[in-house]
């Protein structure tokens, strides 16, 4: 009898999990990043990882606990109704199951990641740039499917978008948010003085790392998460990705990428300010007085909330003219990957940290 590996996928509030094998003759499995538009706006994340389960090896999970979204004609996604976790995504033509990453309890030895497709989507590249090399294999570029499109090119870009400083929207003074099934929309303006009305913000891990032990109090008040232009003015807000336990599982994928924005600067659809929550949001309570907001019918991941007056936007969400790394809008953290000492895949950590100010370095230059 062939040997076999046990896997157990779960969600963030543990409501949803399902044990299932497989042959270990097969790991471990490949796996690409999808960066295809799709992906990002059900999840709310720049690129998106999974897994293939053999069905004779493993009965259907149980999905009474799980909310399906029809994606396309031919895909139906999973996620937990309860804290916003994309599970699986089934094929119904086929029934095919396929694992999201994030969600598995070990990927050593189980998951190994070979390169990027549907590049094109991104018109900047997305997180492609930030992922060239993994334990020393390159990542293949695809700007498609691999069996039906063109190899993408080291910091490939779309002429349909311009670089940082240069392009037009970058004096556009409102940016169009929004999850896939449209059920929950918002608008976000330029930095201005209100988006110092903030209140109490200590430093978040990318700056000053959770487990160094050192303080990240904030005792004189400086806005951090505003950044400025050559010309020294606050355009712009921080950006950085996350390797966190929950912010893996509350996703189902292994990183994923925030923007600190100040509720202030947030309008709704109709231009009504801000309010918590709105449309088809549900809210999860990950840990005392922080909660996660998610779609409640597409499952996106929309905001972390757990600041008085600011919030962490899934940068996925953005509908920015440049590109999903939206630039005119968001100066991106390269120093570290926050929480990557939580980090689950920690090839993925460390390619994504060297890649990061690797490709900081290259902007720069």
């Amino acid at each position: 009898m062939a040997e076999i590996t046990s896997i157990t996928a779960s969600c963030l509030c543990g409501t949803s999990t399902y044990p299932f094998t497989l042959p270990t003759s097969s790991l471990p499995l490949p796996a690409r990043f999808c960066h295809c538009t799709t992906c990002r706006r059900t999840s709310g994340v720049l690129c998106t990882t999974y897994i293939t389960v053999p069905p004779d090896l493993n009965p259907a999970p149980e999905f009474s606990t799980l909310t399906p979204y029809d994606s396309s004609d031919r895909l139906t996604r999973y996620f937990c109704t309860t804290c916003g976790t994309h599970m699986f995504i089934r094929e119904r033509a086929s029934g095919r199951l396929i694992v999201c990453t994030g969600v598995l309890d070990r990927t050593a030895g189980i998951v190994q990641l070979i390169g990027h497709e549907w590049i094109s989507d991104t018109r900047d590249g997305g997180a492609s740039g930030w992922l060239r090399t993994i334990e020393g294999r390159a990542q293949d570029r695809w700007l498609g499917d691999e069996d039906r499109s063109e190899e993408a090119p080291l910091n490939w870009r779309s002429s349909l978008s311009e670089p940082k400083g240069t392009a037009a929207s970058a004096t556009k003074d409102k940016l169009h948010a929004h999850c896939h099934c449209n059920g929950a929309s918002f608008y976000i303006s330029r930095p201005s003085a209100r988006s110092l009305d903030v209140g109490s913000a200590p430093f978040p891990d990318l700056m000053v790392p959770y487990h160094s032990g050192a303080s990240a109090e904030n005792p004189t008040g400086e806005a951090w998460w505003l950044r400025s232009n050559s010309a020294g003015d606050k355009t712009r807000f921080l950006a950085g990705t996350c390797t966190c336990r929950s912010c893996r599982l509350a996703s189902g994928f292994d990183f994923v990428a925030w923007a600190f924005v100040p509720t202030s600067n947030i309008t709704l659809e109709d231009g009504s300010p801000f309010k918590r929550y709105f449309g088809s949001i549900r809210t999860f309570e990950s840990s005392p007085g922080t909660k996660r907001a998610f779609c409640g019918v597409c499952g996106a991941s929309m905001f972390w909330d757990g600041r008085e007056g600011l919030l962490d936007v899934a940068v996925g969400l953005l509908d920015a003219d440049s590109g999903v790394r939206a630039e005119e809008w968001v100066e991106w953290w390269t120093g570290r990957v926050s929480f990557g000492e939580e980090g689950l895949n920690g090839s993925l950590v460390d390619a994504l940290g060297e890649g990061l100010r690797k490709w900081h370095a290259d902007t720069e230059a």
